[in-house]
């Protein structure tokens, strides 16, 4: 499914963590961005104005689209931008894609801390260091 070009700022009344990657920024410039159907967190929607074009047919209308996703992978984060909006001809036209792009990167760094920083404090962790830690000193 294809859309036009789409100026994306984020809702107002979306409080979700992505939306750390729009701070100082007021939308994102998407080039030639193709809709998704999430199945993490969304980073970037669409204006609630855009059309979804699939096979030359419209299959939504004036609605909000996920153009950008996020979701865990391991000890970390995948995020997967389904539109073009580094190229130099976008970033010229709109400097707020770069400042997005890298909050963005922050934003999945510190998310993905803050998941590690969790899981080592919960007591199911400290079990299984603490039988690791027994297996290696019986190896030994």
């Amino acid at each position: 499914m294809r859309l036009r070009n789409v100026l994306c700022p984020w809702p107002e009344s979306d409080w979700d963590w992505p939306g750390q990657a729009y701070e100082g920024v007021d939308q994102v410039l998407a080039l030639a961005p193709v809709a998704l159907q999430p199945p993490g967190s969304v980073l970037l929607w669409s204006a609630a104005t855009t059309d979804v074009l699939s096979q030359d047919r419209f299959v939504d209308q004036s609605r909000r689209t996920p153009l950008a996703t996020a979701a865990r992978h391991g000890l970390g984060y995948a995020a997967l931008i389904a539109a073009a909006v580094s190229p130099d001809i976008v970033t010229s036209r709109n400097p707020d894609n770069i400042r997005w792009l890298c909050n963005v990167a922050a934003a999945l760094h510190e998310r993905a801390a803050q998941e590690r920083q969790l899981r080592a404090a919960s007591p199911a962790a400290a079990d299984h260091r603490g039988r690791s830690t027994s297996v290696l000193l019986n190896r030994s």
